[in-house]
């Protein structure tokens, strides 16, 4: 069960939601610090239980059980509510308080559903539920909206988009304010990320959904298919490796890759030759004539290890070296990132500017 914040404080958290540089880290005496913007701060003498760092907030669990919330330079105990489920995106807060779906949108938290039954996926802007009726809902863009009167046979969320096969079989998309049928018969297969959807259709057929517009990838099913954000990654019938992206396919390597990586906005892959390539933003390229041992991806940054335990990443655009000393342990948070030397040395990088705990 969830504590959550009073009602002040969430009409105050949505006055300017601003893409935020936001990380956290624990020390050798598992105290619990968070870095903003610059700053470090104290959240908690003891370990903490878990967390969640977005663009906008960080929430966590102290060791005593309670929920707290840090956001904007002020920390708020999240003990007043108590909700069955919490939502939280970099675009989203919201939560089920006895059945009471409460969102928070334009400036203030309002009730969307008073009979909440259960929430069947959510993406950065798009939350999927049902109702006391099972009517099948969704909120997107300040609107809750009707979709279906019985509940779907299956559904999955993206960041913005929704995909599933209602009660008749029938496979539909719910994307930007339009439901649209995309097949007459339910796909063998299908998957979402954010704009688009990936689907294997009755005939083996795969397809993408690519923002309203139905386009033949491939007369054959793929191997193994991943959707990122406006992306879909796959191996084709030959085992190559291919993107679909804006309208175009492009082979990213003639042989099924050593290891792969798909993160929403990147396609990381080793070749047999151990390089380490990248596709990013329409562009492949080859980072490093090695594979690292270790590799973390959030959001638009790449960060890894070299051959000597020191730390690179793909930062704007353009390869940097991070760290002169071999790490121990590393964290990436959008475009923060906190390494570790020694165990008790903490340093973090953040827009090319280094700061030490």
């Amino acid at each position: 069960m969830y504590k959550l914040l009073p009602l002040f404080f969430l009409t105050l958290i949505s006055s300017q939601i601003i893409s935020q540089n936001l990380g956290v880290f624990e020390d050798v005496w598992d105290k619990f610090y968070v870095f903003d913007n610059g700053q470090i701060k104290k959240l908690d003498y003891l370990e903490v239980q878990e967390y969640e760092v977005t663009k906008n907030y960080v929430i966590y669990t102290s060791s005593r059980g309670v929920m707290n919330l840090y956001y904007k330079n002020q920390n708020f105990n999240l003990k007043d509510l108590e909700a069955t489920q919490i939502i939280s995106t970099d675009h989203i807060f919201a939560y089920n308080l006895n059945g009471h779906l409460n969102i928070l949108y334009n400036d203030k938290i309002s009730i969307w559903e008073q009979w909440t039954k259960s929430i069947l996926g959510y993406g950065d802007s798009i939350i999927a539920y049902t109702n006391k009726d099972e009517d099948m809902m969704v909120f997107y863009d300040g609107e809750a909206v009707l979709l279906e009167q019985f509940l779907p046979l299956s559904s999955k969320t993206g960041n913005n988009i929704l995909a599933y096969v209602d009660n008749a079989k029938v496979f539909k998309a719910y994307y930007k304010g339009k439901l649209s049928d995309i097949e007459s018969v339910p796909p063998k297969s299908y998957d979402v990320g954010e704009n688009i959807i990936a689907y294997i259709n009755e005939y083996n057929e795969f397809k993408v959904f690519d923002r309203g517009e139905i386009i033949d990838l491939e007369t054959f099913a793929p191997l193994q298919y991943f959707v990122g954000d406006n992306f879909v990654a796959y191996y084709n019938d030959l085992e190559e490796l291919v993107v679909y992206q804006n309208g175009e396919t492009q082979a990213l390597y003639f042989d099924k890759p050593k290891k792969l990586l798909v993160d929403e906005k990147m396609i990381v892959f080793r070749t047999r030759n151990d390089q380490l390539m990248l596709y990013y933003n329409g562009e492949l390229k080859t980072l490093e004539q090695y594979w690292p041992e270790r590799i973390k991806i959030s959001n638009e940054t790449m960060v890894y290890t070299d051959l000597d335990n020191r730390l690179k990443s793909y930062y704007d655009d353009e390869v940097i070296k991070v760290s002169k000393d071999a790490v121990t342990n590393f964290s990436l948070y959008n475009r923060v990132i906190i390494y570790y030397i020694l165990e008790s040395r903490i340093k973090i990088f953040h827009d090319k500017q280094y700061y030490n705990y």
